[in-house]
């Protein structure tokens, strides 16, 4: 609901941002020197993604490639099928096709709210037996929910409890992470997982590196 009233660059960044503003200041405790309203890197993005296109989709495609690709999918999915010979993502990525993809009009990717237009058209002609509407497609997603609910959520309980008086406790609000990690535990429907998830790897690189 907040983010229907943003401009369409705020909402993106929103949308793929694992925290709002608001929740990082939550977050972050009051003796915290950070601001997240001014938060530079979210700034940076926004202004990026603002001027990566002419329309939304031709904006979200471009910063997609510029940081969704490299550093998330084909960082993980890609690198772990190709060590078991399997072609996931990289054939799509030839350079001529994404050269011509990138030359389409945003009518020829999205019509009418149909996905990969042009790809279903072509193949439906080849494959008219085949449903390309049936929505198989899953992705890898790595069971934070599940986690945080067992062991690792027992681990950031731990690691909660015994860094009060550590440097991470200048900044982080651990009233706010144990009421949410509770919370998480007790709604079986609750889905704080990432965010929880991403809460502990920080705490652990904390704890070892600061």
């Amino acid at each position: 609901i907040y983010n229907l009233g943003l401009s369409s660059d705020k909402q993106y960044i929103n949308r793929i941002s694992l925290s709002s503003p608001s929740e990082i200041e939550l977050l972050l405790n009051k003796r915290s020197t950070l601001h997240p309203k001014e938060n530079k890197v979210r700034s940076l993005l926004e202004l990026d993604f603002k001027s990566s296109g002419s329309d939304l989709i031709e904006k979200m495609t471009k910063f997609d490639f510029k940081y969704y690709l490299p550093d998330d999918i084909l960082t993980k999915v890609d690198r772990a099928s190709m060590a078991h010979s399997l072609e996931t993502r990289v054939p799509w990525l030839d350079h001529r096709l994404v050269e011509f993809s990138y030359g389409l009009q945003s009518s020829n990717k999205i019509r009418n709210g149909e996905l990969k237009y042009l790809p279903k058209k072509l193949l439906s002609s080849l494959l008219p037996s085949v449903d390309f509407n049936l929505g198989v497609k899953k992705g890898f997603s790595i069971p934070c929910n599940d986690w945080m609910r067992g062991e690792m959520g027992v681990l950031l309980k731990n690691l909660v409890a015994k860094s009060n008086d550590g440097s991470v406790s200048n900044f982080l609000n651990f009233e706010y992470i144990t009421k949410k990690l509770n919370y998480h535990i007790l709604d079986k429907k609750s889905n704080q997982g990432p965010h929880l998830f991403s809460i502990l790897i920080f705490m652990l690189w904390s704890e070892k590196y600061t």
